[in-house]
């Protein structure tokens, strides 16, 4: 079915429709500022990419000169939607997946900022969702909240899946403010196959479940020691980088999981 797009400037109204490409066109223009939308609605356009919530009209500069092009989208329109309290919500992030989804593919709402206190996310389609703090990537140094799924799981598997319909508006969720996790340090030593010290080689931690790399690497002394810091609790692949051609690769790694003192290791450095 065609779209009408209509552009809008004082009383002047101008309309095109899209052809069975979706494509318009418009030609001979005036100069100057016009709203543009469409019929049936579209709610997302290229006009302003970083839109966390639906619109359904735009600003656009016409040039007396030359050719704009912009285009549209009608997204899914199911929200979510909700408060966090607690004593600290300011730079939280709320995270949401959808249950047939892989956590790195859960499309441009997988996090919603919480501002004053409430987070919002839009553009949902139809599904399942679980949501909460540090489930896409886990708690890190950058962002050293701890995981939590509503309504008070830490766990996936204690996470409430909320069906959402198509169109729904879901909201009325209360979610308290997650804990801060403690950084924690892991000292070793890492060596090649034959016992030699791995000099000057840079050691990484990722964390295993999200595959999330924590800090920068750290790189060996002169003995092949180091020290690293990651966070309490997290699983994490620990791995030097080194050179297998290019770009560099991870060595094998050695799984760790950092408590409150943690013993120091031994990494053997293998290429893959």
């Amino acid at each position: 079915m065609a779209t009408e797009i209509f552009l809008q400037s004082g009383d002047h109204r101008f309309r095109a429709l899209t052809n069975t490409e979706g494509r318009f066109y418009f030609t001979g223009l005036p100069r100057g500022r016009y709203k543009i939308g469409g019929n049936p609605q579209v709610n997302f356009s290229s006009l302003q990419m970083s839109a966390k919530e639906p619109q359904t009209e735009w600003d656009i500069d016409i040039p007396g000169q030359g050719c704009v092009e912009t285009w549209f989208e009608a997204r899914p329109q199911g929200e979510i939607s909700g408060e966090v309290v607690g004593e600290m919500t300011q730079d939280l992030w709320v995270d949401i997946i959808l249950d047939d989804h892989p956590k790195t593919d859960t499309g441009p709402f997988e996090s919603a900022k919480v501002k004053d206190g409430k987070f919002k996310f839009s553009f949902l389609p139809a599904g399942n969702y679980a949501f909460g703090f540090s489930i896409n990537r886990g708690p890190s140094r950058d962002y050293p909240y701890a995981e939590f799924y509503y309504p008070h799981g830490n766990f996936i598997q204690n996470a409430w899946w909320i069906p959402l319909r198509d169109g729904q508006r879901l909201t009325g969720f209360t979610l308290q403010a997650p804990a801060r996790v403690a950084e924690r340090t892991l000292e070793g030593v890492a060596v090649w196959p034959d016992g030699r010290p791995a000099v000057n080689v840079p050691i990484q931690l990722r964390m295993r479940r999200t595959g999330w790399r924590d800090g920068n690497p750290v790189s060996t002394d002169s003995q092949g020691r180091f020290t690293i810091v990651g966070m309490e609790g997290q699983t994490y692949e620990l791995s030097a980088l080194v050179n297998k051609g290019i770009p560099l690769v991870n060595s094998k790694p050695l799984i760790v999981k950092l408590g409150e003192v943690n013993k120091p290791v031994r990494l053997v450095v293998r290429v893959p």
